[in-house]
C-alpha cells in the first residue's frame, strides 16, 4: 500500500482551493528549491496544500524536506509502494489527485521552481473562470540547477528571472521553450494539447476525476501522457486550454533520467509515441511539421 509521512492530509476547517502536486525521484536538491519558493509566495496565491509523491527514491529522501514545510505548505509526502519503475509520474499524479478534496490542482515537477507572481496567476485564472471547466499552462524557463537550499525564506524570487537562460536537452536543445509563441493563442491551435507540459499545469479535479486522471501505461517510458491527459480533459471534459502569463517557472536543467532523453529524441524506439499518435487524429503529422518549423530533428 501507499505509505504517507503523516497520518493523512492536515487538518484544516475548510478544504483548500488549490492541491500542488508534485512527483519526485532522487530530486532532494531541486525539490528543496521548488518547496520553498511555492512558500514564498502563500500570500499572493489561493489557499493550498502540497502533496509530495516519492517514487521510490534511492538517493536522499524527501523526508527532512516534509519536516521544514509540513506546516508552511499543509504538506503531506507520499511513499509509493514497490514500483517496477520509478518513471511513473502518472501514477504519482493520480495517487495525490486521490489523496486531496481541492477544487483545483496545479502540477509541478520536482524540477519546477515557480517563478515570482506565479500563485498569484494560479488565482487569477481561478478567479477568471468563473466556474467553467479550465485547463492551463505556463512558459517554461530554462536555467542551470540551482544548489540545495538556495531558495530561502529570505530569498528575492525576482533574481531567479535574471539567471541566464540555457540551452535544453528537454526543449531539443532550444533556449526558449518551444510552444512559444503558437501557445499565447491555444484556442487557436488545431491540437492545443500539444502545448499542455505537465511541468507546470492547472486543472479542474472535478474534471480530471471524469476522465480517470492520468493514463498510467504512459508510465516507464518518456513522454506524451500529459498531451493525452489535456487532450481528454479539453475534448470529453469541456476543458477551455489556456495559456497564463504569470505562470512561469525555471526549469533546472539537467536534472532527471536518461529514460527521458533516450526517448524523447528516438521517437520509433517510445512506445508513448506509437500509443499517443494511435490515440489523436493528426497528431503525428502535426508535431513532424512542428518539429520541421523549429528546425529539430528527431528519429522517427
Amino acid at each position: 500500500m501507499t505509505s504517507r509521512s503523516n497520518t493523512g492530509p492536515p487538518q484544516r476547517g475548510n478544504r483548500p482551493e488549490l492541491a500542488v502536486i508534485v512527483p519526485a525521484y532522487n530530486a532532494y536538491v531541486p525539490l528543496s528549491n521548488t518547496l520553498a519558493a511555492l512558500a514564498l509566495q502563500l500570500e499572493e496565491g489561493p489557499a493550498l496544500e502540497t502533496i509530495v509523491v516519492d517514487n521510490n527514491s534511492t538517493a536522499r529522501s524527501p523526508e527532512m524536506l516534509h519536516r521544514r514545510f509540513r506546516r508552511a505548505l499543509s504538506m503531506t509526502l507520499v511513499h509509493q509502494p514497490a514500483l517496477p519503475h520509478p518513471f511513473a509520474i502518472s501514477r504519482a499524479r493520480n495517487t495525490g489527485m486521490r489523496l486531496t478534496d481541492a477544487a483545483w490542482i496545479l502540477l509541478l515537477d520536482a524540477d519546477c521552481i515557480p517563478g515570482p507572481g506565479c500563485l498569484a496567476a494560479v488565482r487569477e485564472a481561478i478567479a477568471g473562470c468563473h466556474g467553467s471547466r479550465l485547463i492551463a499552462t505556463g512558459e517554461r524557463i530554462f536555467i542551470d540547477p540551482l544548489s540545495c537550499g538556495e531558495v530561502s525564506t529570505a530569498y528575492d524570487l525576482r533574481l531567479l528571472m535574471d539567471r541566464p537562460r540555457i540551452a535544453s536537452d528537454s526543449n531539443y536543445g532550444l533556449t526558449h521553450d518551444r510552444r512559444l509563441p503558437d501557445m499565447l493563442a491555444l484556442t487557436k491551435c488545431p491540437h492545443p494539447w500539444a502545448y499542455m507540459h505537465a511541468g507546470v499545469l492547472l486543472y479542474s479535479a472535478a474534471a480530471a476525476r471524469e476522465v480517470g486522471g492520468f493514463d498510467e501505461s504512459y508510465d516507464g517510458r518518456w513522454g506524451y501522457e500529459d498531451a493525452d491527459f489535456a487532450y481528454r480533459m479539453i475534448v470529453d471534459a469541456g476543458c477551455a486550454p489556456r495559456y497564463v502569463e504569470g505562470m512561469k517557472v525555471l526549469h533546472q536543467e539537467g536534472i532527471g533520467e536518461a529514460n527521458a532523453q533516450r526517448y524523447k529524441w528516438n521517437k520509433r524506439a517510445n512506445p508513448n509515441w506509437h500509443r499517443i499518435c494511435a490515440t489523436i487524429p493528426g497528431f503525428e503529422q502535426f508535431k513532424r511539421e512542428q518539429w520541421e518549423s523549429l528546425g529539430v530533428e528527431v528519429i522517427l
